[in-house]
């Protein structure tokens, strides 16, 4: 095998031995914001995925304010946060519908079908900040909104050993190059 083919064989397996070592665990935290008796839960959060449920987001419930604000924060240390996939589920009927906005137009638009889905790309960061308004419009028929899941997705922060590991394996490879006079 040629020292060129060597040096990149090493290079993929610490690279990808970086990426398994690097399984990132994101931390949430979230607040609620709306009319008196909004009712919601969180549940599902897993290693990168948060859910948060409104048990009567519905525009029969409320009147005239239909609006709600889910704010959530995440925080991923070992790695970089570089967006986000959102999914917003819903139930409507005749003329019912609901906007969304999340930070500020990054992701926004109306939908009137079961559930309406979207990415959000930002600059990678290890901490996060999401802001929801959500909006129903019954149009005199209904609308509510059920659930906000996030699925954020990482780029993995190699670790210092496998940076060693990568640096001792290149200078190896080229050593044994100007030994050999190639």
């Amino acid at each position: 095998m040629s020292l060129r083919k060597s040096a990149k064989l090493i290079a993929t397996l610490v690279l990808g031995v970086s990426c398994i070592a690097a399984a990132d665990t994101l931390t949430f935290t979230s607040s609620v914001s709306g009319p008196a008796s909004l009712l919601t839960n969180t549940t599902g959060t897993s290693a990168t995925t948060f859910v948060e449920n409104f048990l009567n987001f519905a525009s029969s419930d409320f009147g005239a304010d239909k609006e709600a604000t889910l704010n959530v924060h995440a925080v991923d240390p070992a790695g970089l946060i570089n967006g986000v996939t959102f999914t917003i589920f819903g139930n409507f009927s005749g003329l019912g519908s609901a906007q969304f906005n999340i930070n500020s137009g990054a992701g926004s638009g109306t939908f009137s079908t079961a559930f309406i889905t979207g990415f959000i790309a930002f600059a990678p960061s290890t901490n996060v900040n999401l802001v929801a308004v959500l909006d129903l419009d019954d149009a005199g028929d209904s609308a509510s909104i059920t659930q906000v899941r996030y699925q954020f997705s990482t780029q993995p922060v190699p670790e210092p050993s496998v940076i060693v590991l990568l640096a001792i394996g290149l200078g190896a490879t080229l050593l044994k190059k100007r030994t050999l006079g190639c």
